[in-house]
Order: C-alpha cells, then structure tokens, then sequence
C-alpha cells in the first residue's frame, strides 16, 4: 500500500491532488503546528492575467498551536472576488458554499470554521470532481505516538499498514531513505513542480473555473 501525507492546505494547487491520486491512502496532517504564511491560508489565483496572492483571516494564529486548534474568521471576501474573476465559477456552487459558509453568524456555522476541517472538506469537494477515489483521513484519529518529521511519517505509515511513502521532491531535505528503509518503508519523491507553468502552481480553482473539470484531469494525467 501507498501511502501520502500533508497539511491540509487551502484548495492547492494540482499538484497536490497528482499527490493523493498516486496514493493508496492519504493522511491530512491537521495535528501539526499552524505554519504562519503558509498555504494552510493562503493561496494564488489569477485576476487579470497576472498572480494574485489572498489570505483567508483565521482567529489568533499560534504556530504554538495545531492546525485542527485553529479557526476562520470569514473568507476575507474572496467569494466574490472569485465570482468577479472566473465567469465559470458559479456552475461550481459545491466549491463556492464550502468557502462561504465561513461568514455565517449562526452557531452551527461557527461550530464550522475549523481551519483544518474546511481545508480538508474543500479537498475532498475537488477529489469528488476530478473522480480521484484514494482514501482520506485525518491524522489526529490515527493512535500513534506524537512524533515529529519523519518519525511521525513512519508512525502513520505503520499505522495505515502502508509499505511505500511518496512524497513532494522538497522533501529531500526532510526525509532520509534509509531511515525510512530501516522500518521497513520504500521512500519516493514526486516532482511535480518542474512540470508545471507558474500558473499551474496557483490554486487549484484557477484550473477549474478556467479550464473545467476535464482539462484539469488531463493536465494531472500527463504530468509523470
């Protein structure tokens, strides 16, 4: 079995998705510290032909606390913007309403804005759409010990009974094969970025309100 784990970002880009359909089961890391100025809130689309980089407002941000610890304030607008800049984006109400169910008052909204479950729903909203079937789960219902780096990778690869774990090529610097290797895992590293244009590496939506559903899927299916 493969395995693949990551924070639960904000709509990534394809690549993250290429990630989760090469594996047989991916783990959002949603236990893990809150990295500021990370993708966990932000993201890049295109307004106007050129990158446009949108932070979505979170409640005291703590890289002291978890991701799952953390929670939205409102979608900082960015329904709207997205209305205003994809004439296409209105055909994709399922993306549209998970994001702007950030900005109800009532309490089940409020009992709604955790960081790491929006992320990790809207990431499954996208999976549905590109019919990519891997199986997801949260990291923080995994009984492992609470490691960090790459023993906490080993402990979840354990946990999953997965025998392989693939990985973003940044990882490299992270991950050491033969530590993998001596608990019994093959380490593999999958570089997507190379082969990509800088407007592939913008947010997954840009690919989908531009291009539709069946572009993106084929983008994903030829990139190695």
């Amino acid at each position: 079995m493969i395995a693949a784990a990551f924070q639960p970002y904000f709509l990534p880009y394809i690549g993250y998705f290429r990630l989760i359909a090469d594996a047989d089961i991916f783990v959002v890391l949603d236990n893990v510290s809150f990295r500021k100025k990370s993708y966990i809130n932000r993201n890049v689309i295109w307004v106007e032909d050129a990158p446009f980089r949108f932070t979505l407002p979170v409640h005291k941000v703590s890289q002291n606390r978890m991701i799952n610890e953390h929670t939205y304030i409102n979608d900082g607008g960015l329904c709207e913007l997205l209305k205003k800049t994809y004439p296409a984006a209105h055909d994709f109400p399922q993306i549209l309403d998970g994001i702007d169910r950030l900005n109800g008052e009532s309490e089940e909204s409020s009992q709604n804005k955790n960081v790491a479950e929006i992320n990790q729903s809207l990431i499954q909203t996208v999976l549905d759409l590109l019919e990519i079937n891997t199986k997801v789960i949260k990291a923080s219902d995994l009984d492992i010990s609470v490691e960090k780096g790459a023993k906490r990778i080993i402990n979840i690869c354990h946990a999953v009974g997965a025998s392989e774990y693939i990985n973003p090529i940044g990882g490299k610097e992270l991950y050491d094969a033969q530590e993998f290797e001596n608990a019994g895992l093959r380490l593999k590293f999958k570089d997507y970025h190379s082969q990509l244009t800088p407007r592939q590496l913008s947010s997954v939506v840009d690919s989908v309100f531009e291009w539709g559903v069946e572009s993106t899927r084929r983008c994903m299916r030829e990139m190695i």
